[in-house]
């Protein structure tokens, strides 16, 4: 059975769980926003979440005080 014909019988998708791309049935992969484009027709949009955010921002504020460091 392929791949999408299980997608359609049991409603999953096989997502890899290193680099997210969807796995189709003849094994090659897919990004998710591609994949649910083609399929569904939704479209994504990308941004940060409260959490990454902050997280982002104290990695970007690191570097900086850092880069300033090699200044001196």
């Amino acid at each position: 059975m392929a791949l999408d014909q299980k997608e359609e019988e049991y409603g999953v998708i096989y997502v890899c769980c290193v680099c997210h791309h969807v796995i189709n049935e003849k094994e090659t992969l897919n990004c998710i926003e591609g994949y649910a484009r083609k399929y569904t027709g939704v479209k994504f949009s990308h941004g940060l979440c409260p959490k990454c955010f902050k997280q982002e921002v104290a990695k970007m504020n690191a570097c900086i005080v850092e880069s300033q460091g090699n200044l001196i």
